[in-house]
């Protein structure tokens, strides 16, 4: 949840199933042949030891007892497995990951390992991986490809909510050997929540709209999606929840001034100071001047890939929202004297 360059995942419409392409036989024959030919997947972990991971649908499947080259397939899964291991089990990252990925800034040492511009069992297998981490609504082909080559493939789950985020981690955190650790994460994580609990205890609970327009018609996150989650965690009303939508639904102009929110929540490039297209044309829309986001300042930006994060970083996008919120409160008295 790779992902649409043209819309954010939280403000992207349900996938329709696409018809399977099988790959020609020579094509398919070549690709393995020379996978193994530069000591690919199936020579790289022959011979060493695996173990049975249960997974949360009752199956299980073969993973390496200490996975080395490991290639999350996903900017989500990305976020997951790098707080886990060191850059250097990788084998790996998409492209994605550069910008939607709590990993995107220059310099960062996990950005080094190489990358790959689509999810295809031809671009994985070049980099010859132990292990590969996807999510259920990636190509099933692809898995089943990568499979047929050697390769252990953990499918994981869609994590919409903060529980199935955690089981999401701690599924990740199996799979490559550090279970440990992604319950410290987790652990971190609960801590970080208790705090904005604290932060937004006695505050008036906002009537807010996650919404996207990218000027070919709107669309709203609400009930059953991470921006639905990370609203809950900064403790604001979902107005689309509220009045019965669920998932990303289209949202025409007559609809966005029935719900009429105090807060629209729209995604900014992650340039400082740079307006999103979004907030450009509702700010410039005659028809929409009469919402009340727009007459009582309540358009909000969150960075693109807070914006779409299906990760741990729910709660770092509901941070960043309060933080937005606390700054156009009023100062106290006290305040003021500081």
């Amino acid at each position: 949840m790779s992902r649409d360059a043209a819309r954010p995942l939280s403000a992207r419409p349900a996938r329709r199933p696409r018809a399977r392409r099988p790959m020609p036989a020579l094509a398919f024959a070549l690709c393995l042949l020379a996978a193994c030919s530069h000591g690919g997947a199936a020579a790289d972990t022959q011979g060493e030891a695996r173990r049975a991971l249960d997974l949360p649908d009752g199956s299980s499947v073969e993973v390496p007892q200490h996975a080395r080259r490991i290639v999350p397939a996903s900017a989500g899964l990305v976020d997951f497995v790098t707080e886990l291991v060191p850059p250097e089990r990788l084998a790996g990252l998409p492209e994605q990951a550069r910008r939607y990925s709590g990993r995107r800034l220059p310099g960062d040492p996990y950005l080094a390992r190489p990358n790959f511009s689509a999810y295809t069992a031809e671009s994985v297998l070049a980099l010859r991986p132990d292990l590969v981490l996807c999510s259920r609504w990636q190509l099933a082909d692809t898995a089943a490809r990568l499979r047929e080559a050697g390769v252990a493939v953990v499918l994981v789950d869609a994590s919409e909510r903060l529980p199935e985020i955690f089981d999401a981690l701690r599924l990740v955190g199996r799979a490559v050997g550090e279970e440990q650790r992604a319950e410290e994460c987790i652990a971190q994580l609960e801590q970080r929540v208790e705090a904005l609990t604290v932060a937004t205890a006695g505050r008036p609970a906002r009537r807010a709209l996650v919404y996207t327009n990218g000027g070919t018609g709107g669309w709203i996150a609400t009930a059953g999606t991470t921006a639905h989650e990370f609203l809950r965690l900064a403790g604001l009303r979902d107005a689309g929840a509220e009045a019965g939508h669920e998932g990303h639904v289209r949202c025409d102009y007559e609809e966005l001034l029935r719900l009429d929110p105090e807060l629209l929540i729209m995604a900014r490039p992650d340039a400082e100071g740079e307006q999103g297209g979004t907030a450009r044309l509702v700010l410039g829309e005659p028809a929409l001047a009469g919402l009340r986001a727009v007459r009582e300042n309540g358009l909000i930006e969150l960075p693109s890939w807070l914006f779409s994060s299906t990760s741990q970083h729910v709660v770092t996008a509901a941070e960043a929202l309060v933080a937005q919120l606390r700054a156009r409160e009023p100062a106290t008295a006290d305040e003021s004297l500081r």
